[in-house]
């Protein structure tokens, strides 16, 4: 897959503006902030439609396997590309690049137009967070130092659970010996 430049991306950001997103999020992650803002407020999240051309990616690099993959995945089964991708309300990918990808790919290589149907239409389901990019990137670097930080606290705890139950366990065994 080529590198992505802003005249693909239709973006009024540049590259020093716009951090890359795999370094900043997982999908779980990202899930994870979905549902923490719809419990605070259920508006700043809405699902709709929207067309492939008017969406920018926040990565510059994709695997080409994994979009071939995506591909085949979409023509043999048409949920994966129903699955919606996750933006933000100025319409930047925050996950789903290879999905988004691998449609338009299938749109634009349908030349003929013979096929037709929902996967070749140039609308593709979202799941909208109403931020910009500059805001939702900083709330979920935030987000993820918080949901680092209390998985951490609770590793350490089963760390500590496990090394608890180790030493009754040893104790145990030494009044099963005496």
């Amino acid at each position: 897959i080529k590198k992505l430049n802003k005249t693909d991306t239709h973006s009024t950001m540049n590259a020093l503006e716009a951090p890359e997103m795999n370094e900043i999020i997982s999908e779980d992650l990202i899930n994870k902030f979905i549902r923490r803002l719809k419990k605070e407020d259920n508006m700043l999240i809405t699902k709709e439609r929207v067309n492939l051309y008017k969406i920018n990616p926040t990565i510059s690099k994709l695997s080409r396997n994994k979009v071939d993959k995506m591909k085949k995945k979409m023509l043999n089964d048409d949920k994966l590309a129903r699955k919606a991708i996750v933006i933000t309300n100025d319409y930047f990918i925050l996950d789903g690049h290879h999905r988004w990808f691998a449609k338009k790919s299938l749109v634009e290589n349908n030349t003929n137009g013979y096929n037709v149907g929902e996967l070749y239409k140039e609308d593709i389901n979202v799941v909208i967070i109403d931020y910009n990019i500059r805001k939702c990137v900083q709330k979920l670097q935030e987000y993820k130092i918080k949901y680092n930080k209390d998985y951490l606290n609770k590793t350490i705890n089963e760390i500590n659970n496990i090394s608890n139950g180790k030493k009754y366990l040893d104790e145990m065994k030494d009044v099963i010996r005496n």
